[in-house]
């Protein structure tokens, strides 16, 4: 049972809001091993169903009543559906090592539909993950029914060999409303050294505006008792949108971050510089 209160002050436009919902979950499912001359394959058949009511509705809530607006964005009540789920897990072991080799996941999800009162598709999502001895390869996709198109990607490349680590990054990502498109470029790299300090670098690259979005230096110490972080980021900042044409700048910033364990957290943020985006 899930119940949320929402108190608008300082404001006379909107109503407060009440809401609450039961949801009732079963789930089966079935583990299946078997071993073969170098590695063992086990698979997981599972089905779950979710039946949910509102069994209370007040207020203004965002995108669910007539005075919905984005002034209610920052309050969002995600409304529950009836949807029934089949999945399939399964993973190849080294039969030697007992390590993991491959593991894969797909799982389909179909809403209940209370105009046509039936269950219809609505997403498709598969994962897959390759281990090697350094790191992992792996990938994730969802495709929705409903436009009919993949509304995410999202593709990892990790590999950490004695004391130097290297993490790539791709996402996809498609707007079920708007249908626009996001697609982004991430790497990192690093090394550790003297037992307790780390240096990396990391740079988040937009593919869409061939812009370079943030650039990341990261230095940390991390001893038993205490800890300590220096991050220097350059970023590209925006209200609401980081094109090119906008009125976006980029900004300077340097956090600084001490942690003594088990005791207290000390955080601090200076801005070195901000100034309007030329490239």
């Amino acid at each position: 049972m899930n119940y949320t209160n929402i108190a608008y002050e300082n404001t006379n436009l909107f109503e407060d809001a009440n809401y609450a919902e039961n949801k009732h979950i079963v789930s089966l499912y079935t583990d299946l091993i078997k071993p073969y001359d170098s590695f063992i394959h086990s698979l997981q058949l599972s089905t779950s169903y979710t039946d949910a009511n509102v069994f209370k509705e007040t207020g203004d809530i965002y995108n669910q009543n007539d005075k919905s607006t984005s002034d209610l964005s920052p309050f969002p009540i995600l409304k529950s559906t009836k949807n029934i789920t089949l999945g399939l897990n399964q993973s190849f072991y080294n039969r030697n090592t007992l390590k993991e080799i491959v593991n894969h996941k797909i799982n389909q999800s179909y809403q209940y539909n209370d105009t046509s009162n039936s269950y219809e598709k609505y997403e498709l999502a598969n994962d897959i993950i390759f281990y090697y001895d350094y790191g992992s390869l792996s990938h994730r996709l969802i495709y929705n029914y409903d436009i009919k198109d993949v509304t995410q990607s999202f593709a990892t490349f990790n590999f950490n060999k004695d004391n130097y680590f290297l993490n790539l990054y791709y996402l996809y990502l498609q707007d079920e409303d708007t249908l626009e498109e996001d697609k982004n470029f991430n790497y990192e790299l690093g090394f550790d050294f003297a037992k307790y300090y780390k240096l990396s670098y990391k740079e988040k690259y937009d593919l869409m505006e061939h812009v370079t979005k943030s650039r990341e230096i990261n230095f940390n110490i991390n001893e038993k008792c205490w800890a300590m972080n220096f991050r220097f980021i350059d970023s590209l900042v925006a209200s609401d949108t980081t094109k090119i044409e906008s009125s976006a700048y980029r900004q300077k910033i340097l956090y600084i971050e001490i942690n003594l364990k088990e005791l207290f957290i000390i955080e601090q943020q200076h801005e070195l510089s901000k100034r309007a985006n030329n490239s």
